[in-house]
């Protein structure tokens, strides 16, 4: 029997790259105006983060493909960004962001789990969606990083997989190390469920190695309506889910820590455990106070 779709859309969030919030690409493809991570910033490691749309600025905003039933997701929901919002960014600059173990963000008053999909991941997206018109989610003429590793090496360096470009489900190698105008990030977003309520709370933000959540004063801060959002979540509103950290935190152990595995993946995981900690803590006093 063939499966209807489960996607929906959903606006919200910005990317921001060195306090600036991106705006979004109206020609997200090979020679269109995507952010160019290295172009547009400074020399070093910019400081990337999802925060809340700023008020005046509408065209950060991001376009997110909400899909439902995915058996890897504790709620069976994934966010999946319908462009790649910037590109000339390697994988090795992405993880250093935290961004393949996933980094915990809070959007809308809602937290979630960001990062970039594996191959697996962003099949099974497409698969549920039904849908795969490149209108809606902009596939072509530009590739985006996945999170697997790649058994394969290179004259420099590390490969990882980069996925779409002539077709959705095509994949190639690329140097880890290495940036390109025809490869950027696609991240998802993975809703952190822990217990239901009738009406949205604020929780505390873990935003990675940065404490600071925007580039403008929260005054001018806003998100979708709250009903867009908790109609694409089904009518609930979750807050963290130490679980889903904890099995992030198990894979991060799990990484080799000799030469192959730079200090930035130490520092990681120390990142993982203060947010394991953190929700532990938010767990424990949110059931002291019912």
């Amino acid at each position: 029997m063939e499966r209807k779709s489960s996607m929906t859309r959903v606006t919200m969030g910005a990317l921001s790259v060195n306090r600036y919030a991106v705006e979004i690409a109206k020609e997200p493809c090979a020679g269109g105006d995507i952010f160019g991570y290295h172009s547009k910033t400074t020399k070093g490691t910019p400081n990337m983060m999802m925060i809340d749309t700023p008020i005046t600025r509408p065209e950060t905003a991001i376009t997110w493909n909400v899909v439902r039933g995915l058996p890897w997701s504790r709620t069976g929901i994934v966010f999946t960004a319908d462009r790649v919002l910037i590109n000339d960014v390697s994988w090795n600059e992405l993880n250093d962001q935290g961004f393949v173990e996933g980094r915990v963000v809070e959007l809308a008053g809602r937290q979630f789990l960001c990062r970039m999909p594996t191959i697996t991941e962003w099949n099974d997206v497409l698969d549920y969606a039904v849908r795969r018109f490149n209108d809606e989610w902009n596939y072509k003429d530009m590739r985006f990083w996945c999170a697997d590793d790649c058994p394969y090496t290179s004259a420099d360096g590390e490969l990882r997989y980069v996925c779409a470009g002539p077709s959705a489900n095509a994949l190639i190698e690329f140097p880890a190390a290495k940036s390109s105008e025809i490869i950027g990030f696609r991240p998802i977003l993975i809703p952190l469920i822990d217990d239901v309520c009738d009406k949205p709370k604020r929780v505390v933000s873990r935003t990675g190695a940065s404490a600071e959540a925007s580039t403008v004063p929260a005054a001018e801060e806003k998100g979708p309506k709250a009903e867009e959002i908790d109609e694409a979540l089904s009518g609930k509103f979750f807050s963290v889910n130490y679980d889903v950290l904890e099995e992030s935190l198990d894979r991060a152990l799990a990484l080799p820590t000799d030469e192959n595995a730079p200090e930035v993946r130490i520092k990681r995981k120390m990142q993982l455990l203060d947010q394991l900690l953190e929700a532990r803590a938010l767990k424990k006093a949110s059931g002291a106070q019912q």
